[in-house]
């Protein structure tokens, strides 16, 4: 029995050594482990994609709140909600509510009425909306009534250095039915505490921060002793003094517990909400079917081709429109015209139209920025998007028009902006970088931007910078499938019916364009129609020179290159300086057949001059320096050879049958033949002029001392003694030596 007390008191004594140890060793693993997280950590390996756990997203609407709210914005953002629980069915869904100041605001937009706010507030809070979860959304101010929307939201999440307050910045007195709705809607959500409610609308109130052994209370000085009745308090501050108005940041927000999360743009929000990357925006049509237009923007980016887009979409809108497809068939052309279209549409209420770019087969260079301008972005199979066009910008460029996409278009449509701009700029390195399940692509510079601020509350999550998606030295350039991986592209469509089936048109979109000018030009400017210009220029020019008199082969020639001339100055890729060229050429080869024969330098320059301005007319570069401009004067050096390859065909067709025709032999100059021919052959080959000797002719060029004189129906060469002879005057030759024929003006002789 001894034996057992002992073995029960060793077991006993055993067991306290062993959880001894235990709680030894754990506070040693503990201890350990504190001591290695301190250390710098090497960085961490990148995760391959398919070991990332996919994210549950879930279902949610993206609303904006446009400021100052009224009516109107109340009455919208009612049936956007109301819609979107309609089409939720089981589901919760997440509404969030961006509220957004008016462009080119620099403060927060004031002016809302206590009666709008409270009304849109009250709706917020109502039974309606039991099973949904709103959020509010500050991304940069928020001041005036407006605020008790936001209180009304089941969460705030605001931008670091956002501001939320001064709810009575527009009030001279608050009175008890302002403080009354401020009180219901704080403790309808519990947002934020109610004197802090009160507080942001009433700046005569002070506010202490109170921490009990039980948790932390903002309470007005009065409320202390009930506080202490009840719980021991530990520590007690003034967060905000009595009799000056209110605000706090996203930062100051989140350390207060008021904050949800900080959020730069739409992109974090989604991320920190776990929403689908593809939230549904506001929808524009309210319901109703969609009252959808189509634009064009075919051929290189012109400016009187985007003033008239421009106005058509202004014209459009006023009609009601709210669905508008951007059809772009482009190579780029002007950054500067691209950029002002593009601010056309990215300016517009996306709670009230819809815009998607369609790309059938190119959009490329500064056109990108167009696609990027709108809503969504859909393309057809074998497509490019961004990659080398018809301009190439310069390095000052380039730097001017990232920031740009920096700064304003890609913060506007809530994208990452490094891979648009690689779209341009070849010295841009952009990387697939991962964060959990999330994938976009950064540059190093807009990664360093991205990565979560440990101190602004986030879970410290860091991106982790994969592999490279661009090549050195090349700009980006995007196919179908490589548009719809980056997530850049909404969806791949076979053709525009499967356009028209994803977005619910039961017609195809009206399409609005200037008139038939423009589609004549498109037509006259393909490669096909450039070369048959070009080849009818030139017949007119043949026809001529052998019917002389008629000027059917004039008519024809003018004709066709102002035709040619005119579709590719309408299509932006013809200027002044190349109808100057060609006008230029044609009067030197006009000088070297009728005044100054024999010299070459005026034909040969002639023709060099309207050759190029055949080819400059055809592209909007003077030297190739990419890949697409050089295809590019290949392709009008095709139409070029094309047009003159047909030419020189014909006129050997012409030369060999044509003066046999039974009708034309009579109105065509012909080469002479039999006693004639040989009558010619034989003056030339004895060169006797000696007939001419006191002949009385007339100068057709101005001599000086040589030039060419008519005698009868002869063009003679003639040259004078050093005398100059105008032209169109009277001569007479004094003799002749041979082949040299001496002539003076006939009002000199005897």
């Amino acid at each position: 029995m001894a034996r057992m007390m002992i073995t029960k008191q060793q077991s006993q004594s055993i067991r306290r050594q062993l959880k001894s140890m235990a709680i030894v060793l754990g506070l040693f693993i503990l201890s350990a482990t504190a001591a290695y997280a301190d250390k710098p950590s090497a960085p961490a390996p990148v995760v391959e994609a398919q070991n990332e756990k996919p994210v549950a997203h879930r279902n949610g609407q993206w609303i904006r709140i446009h400021l100052p709210i009224d009516n109107a914005g109340v009455l919208r953002a009612k049936q956007a909600i109301q819609r979107g629980m309609g089409r939720a069915g089981d589901m919760r869904p997440v509404f969030v509510l961006e509220f957004v100041m008016p462009e080119g605001a620099v403060e927060a937009a004031q002016g809302t009425q206590f009666e709008d706010a409270h009304k849109l507030a009250r709706f917020l809070v109502s039974d309606e909306l039991n099973g949904a979860n709103t959020v509010a959304f500050i991304p940069t101010a928020l001041k005036g009534h407006a605020v008790l929307v936001a209180l009304a939201c089941d969460q705030i999440i605001m931008g670091s250095t956002a501001t939320l307050g001064e709810a009575g910045i527009d009030e001279k007195t608050i009175n008890n039915t302002m403080l009354a709705a401020y009180e219901e809607i704080a403790k309808s959500r519990h947002t934020v505490p109610v004197e802090i409610a009160l507080a942001m609308l009433d700046k005569s109130r002070q506010i202490l921060k109170v921490q009990t052994d039980a948790d932390v209370q903002f309470v007005a000085p009065g409320g202390l002793p009930e506080i202490a009745a009840r719980h021991t308090i530990i520590k007690q501050e003034q967060i905000k003094p009595p009799g000056e108005p209110w605000q706090f940041t996203g930062a100051e927000g989140r350390k207060l517990g008021l904050v949800k999360y900080l959020a730069d743009d739409r992109r974090d929000v989604i991320r920190a909400m776990e929403l689908s990357p593809e939230i549904a925006d506001g929808d524009p049509s309210d319901g109703k079917p969609w009252h959808a237009i189509r634009i064009e923007l075919k051929g290189p980016v012109r400016a009187a081709h985007v003033d008239e887009l421009q106005r058509l979409i202004e014209d459009e809108r006023r009609k009601g429109a709210n669905f508008i497809c951007v059809w772009i068939d482009s190579p780029g052309g002007d950054p500067i015209q691209s950029k002002r279209l593009a601010d056309c549409l990215i300016d517009m209420d996306r709670n009230e139209v819809r815009t998607v770019a369609f790309i059938p087969t190119e959009a490329r260079a500064d056109a990108a920025l167009v696609a990027l301008a709108c809503d969504q972005i859909v393309m057809q199979p074998r497509a490019i998007l961004g990659g080398s066009g018809a301009y190439q910008m310069t390095a000052d460029e380039i730097v001017r028009y990232r920031l740009m996409l920096r700064d304003s278009l890609c913060p506007k449509k809530v994208r990452a902006w490094s891979m648009w701009a690689a779209m341009f700029d070849p010295g841009l390195d952009v990387f697939r970088c991962r964060r959990l399940g999330d994938v976009e692509y950064f540059s190093d510079e807009e990664l360093t931007s991205r990565q979560p601020k440990r101190e602004q509350g986030e879970k410290g999550t860091l991106w982790e910078k994969g592999e490279a998606i661009t090549r050195p030295g090349r700009v980006l350039s995007l196919n179908d499938d490589k548009a719809t991986e980056y997530g850049v592209a909404t969806l791949v469509v076979e053709n525009f019916s499967q356009f028209k089936q994803h977005y619910g048109l039961e017609n195809d979109p009206t399409l609005v364009e200037p008139g038939w000018v423009d589609k004549l030009a498109r037509f006259l400017g393909t490669h096909e129609m450039a070369a048959l210009l070009i080849f009818l220029g030139g017949l007119g020019i043949y026809i001529e020179l052998h019917m002389p008199g008629l000027g059917i082969g004039a008519f024809m020639s003018v004709v066709a290159f102002a035709l040619f001339f005119w579709s590719h100055f309408l299509q932006g890729t013809a200027t002044w300086l190349e109808v100057t060229l060609f006008i230029t050429g044609g009067l030197c080869l006009l000088l070297e057949i009728f005044v100054l024969p024999g010299l070459l330098i005026f034909g040969l320059g002639g023709g060099a001059l309207i050759l190029a301005s055949i080819v400059l007319a055809s592209q909007t570069f003077l030297i190739p320096r990419n890949e697409y401009q050089m295809a590019q004067l290949q392709g009008s050096l095709m139409t070029l050879a094309a047009g003159v390859a047909g030419l020189v065909g014909t006129i050997l067709v012409l030369n060999r049958y044509l003066p046999h025709a039974p009708v034309l032999h009579s109105m065509f100059l012909h080469p002479p033949e039999g006693e004639e021919a040989e009558v010619i052959s034989r003056r030339e080959m004895l060169v006797d002029l000696n007939n001419l000797v006191g002949q009385i002719g007339l100068a057709t060029t101005p001599i000086g001392p040589s030039g060419k004189a008519r005698f009868g129906n002869h063009l003679v060469d003639v040259i004078t003694s050093g005398e100059f002879v105008a032209r169109d005057s009277q001569v007479v030759v004094v003799e002749v030596h041979g082949n040299r024929v001496v002539v003076k003006a006939a009002e000199k002789s005897v």
